[in-house]
């Protein structure tokens, strides 16, 4: 599942304004409703998610929503992830997940 874009479009969906682009945060693909929807049903229905996320916006609002159907069922679901803050709340909720690092 595609969250956002990338830094080079640029179109990660950024919690800031693109520097010189006044307005400009990139853009999520799903609302936080949307994401929180489709990865609690494709868990309920067995699947395991590959989930890209890069923008800051784009990493908390799938971390909110892999929190909550996690700690339902603490099963595991992969995502790929980049540009997360290593003091950030998202950090300290990944980090107690059962997961391998790539």
């Amino acid at each position: 599942m595609t969250v956002d874009g990338g830094f080079t479009g640029p179109t990660a969906w950024s919690l800031v304004d693109y520097k010189g682009q006044p307005g400009f945060r990139g853009r999520g693909f799903f609302t936080p409703e949307q994401i929180h929807a489709n990865i609690e049903v494709g868990h309920r229905l067995g699947f395991q998610f590959g989930i890209h996320a890069i923008g800051d916006a784009a990493i908390q609002m799938t971390v909110d929503a892999l929190d909550q159907v996690l700690t339902a069922s603490r099963e595991t679901i992969i995502a790929t992830i980049s540009a997360i803050s290593p003091c950030s709340r998202q950090t300290t909720r990944w980090n107690s997940w059962r997961r391998i690092r790539s």
